[in-house]
């Protein structure tokens, strides 16, 4: 599992293969393609060169080695990955949107209001 980091540098997610979990091993989301997709089969944001951005393109997560986007700050230790939660049954992916313009803004919104369309 590999760490993703917010704003401030704190863990806020494990990426696992093609799967996005919470740091205490729920299940949030799928990455399909270049899209982070929910439950649902909404795309609810875009996943390139290390970076999660929302539906306007800009930053809200990272991976390490990100590029392409605004400086990213140090990195706090990233907790123990824990053993994954189960993955719910795989959903059809409606018709993934035009992908943003990337900016090197970080998003208000933040994790914590993308988590809410998870």
């Amino acid at each position: 599992m590999r760490p993703i980091f917010d704003q401030g540098g704190s863990a806020v997610a494990f990426k696992q293969g093609d799967e996005l979990f919470a740091i205490d091993g729920a299940y949030l989301a799928v990455f399909d393609g270049e899209w982070l997709v929910n439950r649902h089969g909404k795309a609810f944001a875009h996943f390139t060169s290390g970076w999660i951005r929302d539906l306007k393109g800009e930053c809200v997560a990272f991976m390490e080695g990100a590029s392409g986007g605004p400086m990213t700050p140090l990195t706090r230790i990233a907790p123990i990955a824990p053993a994954p939660g189960i993955t719910p049954m795989g959903v059809l992916a409606a018709l993934a949107p035009i992908p943003p313009i990337a900016t090197v803004n970080w998003s208000s919104t933040g994790w914590g209001g993308l988590q809410k369309l998870m």
